[in-house]
């Protein structure tokens, strides 16, 4: 769904510097974050950048809950019909009467 190229040319609209931690957090030093819930797409370009983004996050103390679904596309979770983003939703919801 996404590319390297597309993406290059949607961060030049953003940003003259690709490594500013405010366009690209995974530039930034990460501490002081509360937890982290990401939910991943295995079949997307993003995934190499989220498993370091979430692995320095760890490093810099932050908790991080990372749920990769293999076989899923950019913005999986949205597509709120599938087995699989239900199951993501469902844990969100589960974390979320945790944090309560």
């Amino acid at each position: 769904m996404l590319t390297v190229a597309g993406l290059r040319t949607a961060a030049g609209m953003w940003t003259d510097d690709p490594t500013d931690p405010l366009a690209a957090p995974i530039h930034d030093s990460l501490a002081g974050l509360p937890p982290l819930f990401i939910y991943q797409g295995g079949n997307e370009v993003f995934l190499p950048d989220v498993k370091v983004l979430a692995a320095k996050a760890e490093a810099a103390g932050t908790t991080v809950h990372l749920w990769i679904e293999p076989k899923a596309f950019h913005v999986w979770v949205a597509i709120s019909g599938t087995p699989e983003a239900k199951a993501a939703l469902d844990d969100v919801a589960a974390h979320m009467k945790i944090a309560n």
